[in-house]
């Protein structure tokens, strides 16, 4: 699972995208954890001549058996983790953006999604959004919304999260990207 930004508008971040695209899929497929695959991302971004792209990049290893979550956090907001008694974590383990530092750390964050669990991921967009009153909806309100719909499935939840940004905007329009992710272990159910 990954969730990225990378600094800039237009065409010229629209380019540098595609190539961190390009270099999650080559360094997650080939590295043993997400923390080596974002060393390797930021490397490789470092190397580039001129005027080198910035990038926030979440990457998550989930074991679908285990419910074991890996993950490294670069510079991204930290995740939620909503657990099935409505308690509250952020996943914060990693280091910083990526393309600024040649040979940063970055480390491995664990933590096990168990049934009923919810992960969600998102960009600084998500927070900074303002409304007329030049108000930001930050990590609170963001909190409140994710609360407010978990006994809902993860597309719901998704778009309840996405009304209530855009609710609380009113109208206004965005000044950044958007981009959301939630991730839900669905609880068993047995009928008699």
């Amino acid at each position: 699972m990954v969730v990225g930004d990378i600094a800039g508008k237009g065409v010229t971040a629209g380019l540098w995208f595609t190539s961190l695209v390009g270099l999650v899929r080559i360094h997650s497929c080939s590295l043993e954890n997400p923390a080596a695959a974002i060393e390797a991302i930021n490397r490789d971004l470092y190397r580039f001549e001129g005027e080198r792209p910035t990038a926030a990049l979440f990457v998550a290893w989930l074991n679908l058996m285990t419910g074991e979550v890996v993950y490294c956090n670069a510079g991204q907001p930290p995740p939620l983790l909503i657990g099935k008694d409505r308690r509250v974590q952020t996943l914060e383990e990693g280091g910083p953006i990526l393309g600024v530092i040649p040979n940063a750390p970055f480390t491995n964050g664990r933590m096990i999604l168990g049934p009923g669990d919810t992960l969600v991921s998102f960009s600084d967009g998500v927070t900074e959004c303002r409304n007329f009153r030049d108000e930001e909806f930050n990590s609170t309100l963001l909190t409140d919304a994710v609360l407010n719909c978990t006994d809902s499935s993860a597309v719901s939840m998704l778009f309840s999260i996405l009304g209530a940004v855009q609710d609380f905007s009113g109208g206004r329009p965005q000044c950044d990207d958007i981009t959301l992710m939630v991730v839900r272990h669905k609880e068993h159910t047995h009928d008699s």
